[in-house]
């Protein structure tokens, strides 16, 4: 694992920045994901295909994986949410999201028949009924009752880039519908990103962000320009208190260089950091100017220096008798400036 997945991983495994995230993707369906009611799961998914061929498995790491849970109880799950974290466009993200998603569902498939077969073996035991059976026929070929169903999955990405996402955001956007494909459009399913681009968020938008998730995504829409960097930073107080965990994100996600110090504890005033990196950065960028200008300066000498060189060489070979191609063949002069010593040689 990249230092920068781990950064990235260990941050949203707070549940209050998990679930920011999701409630500011799903606000207009008006569900309001409380951290309270957040439980990790294990994002090592295991696919084992229908046939349960033990042979055949394919293995995949999803970033972050949470089941939702009810408030009544406390234990039964009614959503599984999931986090993808993305430095870089992935092109082939939809087909990536939709086997993690296919993998979650066939294992809550296997989840099912495990637990029928688990109650069958214990009612066995203790010779008594099964609480809970599956019938001969299609139930028992499936592994699941009539009566049963899955837990909805949202998978999310989060795009850490000022760009914007320019890969595909649909799988349908990633097939070749030419040559008469497109007839077949309607009878192949789609899968759609459900995505977090911060150059796609409005300013106003960033207000339904209530944890420092906000400070991080508004940091990378104007990363690009120094000017609107300060606007933001001065016009949000949150930015004079960051902690050292969205600092080192920042960081390692949107290339800040902003120095801190792992022991200290005080938030930090990032009004000051960027005001230190924007100096900086000017200071590195005036040193690159000054080095372009001094290497445009030294080799303007060098090609001064030739064209004098050249100028005596061709001297030397009109006295010597030898015509104008040659010369222009020797020394690179042009016609009119070998002319000009000619006549200035008279």
């Amino acid at each position: 694992m990249s230092n920068e997945d781990s950064i990235l991983k260990e941050y949203f495994q707070d549940p209050r920045i998990f679930a920011d995230a999701f409630n500011f993707f799903l606000a207009e369906t008006g569900l309001q994901v409380d951290p309270g009611m957040l439980r990790p799961l294990d994002t090592d998914q295991v696919l084992l295909p229908f046939g349960i061929d033990t042979e055949t498995r394919l293995e995949r790491f999803r970033d972050l994986l949470q089941a939702l849970v009810s408030m009544t109880d406390g234990e039964r799950t009614y959503l599984i949410l999931g986090i993808e974290n993305q430095a870089k466009v992935h092109l082939a993200m939809p087909v990536r999201n939709m086997l993690y998603d296919a993998m979650q569902y066939s294992s809550q498939v296997q989840a099912a028949a495990r637990a029928y077969e688990a109650e069958r073996q214990a009612a066995k035991q203790e010779k008594r009924d099964p609480a809970a059976k599956l019938q001969p026929g299609t139930e028992f070929l499936s592994g699941m009752k009539k009566g049963d169903r899955l837990i909805p999955v949202i998978s999310l990405v989060i795009y850490y880039s000022p760009d914007p996402w320019d890969g595909p955001r649909t799988l349908h956007g990633m097939l070749n519908w030419e040559d008469g494909r497109d007839r077949f459009r309607s009878f192949v399913p789609d899968y759609a990103l459900n995505l977090i681009e911060p150059a796609g968020i409005l300013p106003e938008e960033f207000s339904r962000l209530t944890t420092p998730l906000k400070q991080v995504l508004e940091y990378i829409k104007y990363s690009n320009s120094y000017e609107d960097l300060l606007y933001i930073v001065d016009q949000d107080e949150e930015f004079r208190k960051l902690n050292r965990q969205t600092v080192r994100l920042l960081n390692q996600v949107a290339g800040a260089h902003i120095s801190y110090t792992e022991q200290e504890e005080e938030p930090m005033d990032m009004n000051k950091a960027l005001k230190d990196m924007i100096a900086i950065a000017v200071k590195e960028k005036d040193s690159v100017i000054q080095q372009k200008e001094d290497q445009l300066q030294k080799k303007d000498s060098e090609l001064r220096d030739l064209q004098k060189q050249n100028l005596q060489r061709a001297c030397k070979m009109i006295s010597d008798g030898l015509t104008v191609p040659q010369i222009i063949d020797y020394t690179g002069l042009t016609e009119q400036e070998i002319q000009r010593l000619m006549a200035s040689e008279n």
